[in-house]
């Protein structure tokens, strides 16, 4: 069974089109650094609600289809995508269940901060002093952190990892944010999301599958994991320095 890595190009904030032959091509938003003039310091959150291998789902659209339609019972429909989606986490958490003894030593919230860290530390303009884990933030904690780690900027990066629904890829997520003290509790200078694949390119069952992330003990599954993580944090590397080019030694380590 083979694999391919993949990665995502995601564009939130700052896109910027660019003639070429073909027409146009989107590039990926990358912080501008006369944006940081005014940042002293910065912490920098990674939060990961759950520190394990998830399973995304496809979800129900039941509630869209009678809103489209006309249909009342919006309320009725909202409880059939619900019971629906809840069928479909617990299936799909069932069968990934047996890789989480595989796994169960593994730390993807360390694994993620040991690739990250030192590639923003080394973007002289973040002035990152700290990295903090959360299991959840809200817009609203903004002002509390930034009081209590007495800087004034911060980065927060959502991290998720999960297989695809049809368990076909291991996906790697990370939603990055940059907010700077002031302007009434915080005030967003930038945002980008990265997303780095492990994708199975042979056509298999799913116990096939099952059986290719758990072969030698879970260490095919641990290597993507590692790949993934050096994978996003090359890219978020990239984008929060402004795009400036890596090192080629650092262009081998990240595997570009």
């Amino acid at each position: 069974m083979k694999i391919r890595f993949v990665r995502i190009l995601v564009l939130i904030f700052g896109i910027m089109l660019v003639g070429c032959a073909g027409g146009k091509q989107a590039k990926a938003p990358v912080l501008s650094p006369t944006k940081l003039e005014k940042v002293e310091s910065t912490s920098l959150y990674i939060v990961m609600e759950d520190n394990r291998l998830t399973a995304e789902i496809v979800r129900s659209n039941v509630a869209s289809g009678a809103y489209m339609f006309g249909f009342v019972g919006g309320a009725i429909a909202g409880a059939v995508d619900a019971a629906i989606e809840s069928k479909r986490q617990n299936d799909a958490d069932e069968f990934i269940s047996p890789l989480h003894g595989y796994l169960s030593s593994y730390d993807f919230i360390d694994l993620l901060r040991s690739e990250l860290m030192p590639r923003l530390s080394e973007i002289e303009n973040l002035h990152i002093t700290n990295t903090k884990v959360l299991t959840k933030f809200k817009r609203k904690d903004l002002k509390k952190l930034l009081d209590e780690s007495n800087t004034n900027s911060a980065i927060i990066i959502d991290a998720r990892v999960a297989l695809i629904p049809n368990f076909r890829a291991l996906k790697i997520t990370t939603k990055a944010k940059m907010y700077i003290d002031g302007y009434g509790g915080g005030r967003q200078l930038f945002a980008t999301e990265a997303i780095h694949l492990s994708e199975l390119t042979d056509e298999s069952e799913r116990e096939d599958i099952l059986f290719y992330w758990s072969k030698d003990n879970g260490e095919q599954l641990k290597a993507d994991i590692q790949a993934g993580f050096k994978g996003v944090s090359h890219d978020l590397e990239l984008r929060f320095g402004g795009g400036i080019q890596l090192s080629e030694d650092k262009q081998q380590e990240a595997g570009v």
